[in-house]
C-alpha cells in the first residue's frame, strides 16, 4: 500500500498483520480523492476526520495531498500502531491526532471537521451509525465520504444530502454533505 498522490507521493505505509484491516484500494483511493478535489472539496488546509481508520491509509493520503490536520479514530491496538509508525515516518505527527474511539460511539468531538472519510466494516451496518453519532464533529456542509460493499444500501440519517455515488468492482462510495 501506498501513497497515491501529493507530497509523501510513492511512500509505502505499513498495515497490521492479519485481516482485521481492509486497506482501501489504490485505484478506489485514487478515484475517491480525484473526485473530492475535482468539484467537492479544496483539500488543501482541509480538516479532516479518518473514522475507521485502520492503518489510516485514507487519512495519510489528505495530509499527502494538503490537508492542515487529521483526526484518526481507530480502537484496534495493532491498527493504531501501525497508523502511528505510518505518520512518524511521513513526519506528519505534528498534524494529526490518533485517537482510541470506536466511530459508532465516538463521545465528545475534539474539533470540527470540513471532509470525513469513513471506511467501516463491510456488511456489519457500521455506516449509518457512525454518520450519525459523528454529525457534531462535522462542519455544517462537510463532505463525508462513505465506502461500502456495493451490494450495500446507506440509510442516511436524518439531514444528510447523497451527492453522488460511484463503484469501483465490489466497492461503492457514497460522497453526501453533513447537515
Amino acid at each position: 500500500m501506498r501513497i497515491i498522490a501529493g507530497k509523501h507521493r510513492h511512500r509505502r505505509l505499513a498495515a497490521p498483520a492479519g485481516n482485521n484491516v481492509r486497506p482501501t484500494g489504490d485505484r478506489v483511493r485514487e478515484a475517491m480523492f480525484n473526485i473530492l478535489e475535482h468539484g467537492l472539496l479544496d483539500l488543501d488546509g482541509a480538516v479532516v476526520l479518518d473514522a475507521f481508520a485502520g492503518s489510516g491509509a485514507l487519512g495519510c493520503e489528505a495530509l499527502s495531498r494538503g490537508a492542515a490536520h487529521v483526526t484518526f479514530l481507530e480502537p484496534a491496538y495493532d491498527a493504531r500502531a501501525a497508523l502511528t509508525q505510518n505518520l512518524r515516518d511521513l513526519d506528519e505527527t505534528d498534524n494529526a491526532e490518533v485517537l482510541n474511539r470506536d466511530a459508532t460511539r465516538p463521545g465528545a468531538a475534539t474539533r470540527r471537521h470540513d471532509l470525513a472519510l469513513f471506511d467501516p466494516p463491510y456488511r456489519q451496518g457500521k455506516a449509518e451509525a457512525a454518520l450519525d453519532a459523528l454529525r457534531d464533529w462535522l462542519e455544517p456542509g462537510a463532505v463525508c465520504v462513505v465506502e461500502t460493499d456495493r451490494r450495500d444500501g446507506l440509510p442516511l440519517p436524518a439531514g444528510y444530502e447523497l451527492i453522488q455515488t460511484r463503484d469501483y468492482g465490489r466497492t461503492r462510495l457514497w460522497f453526501v454533505t453533513a447537515p
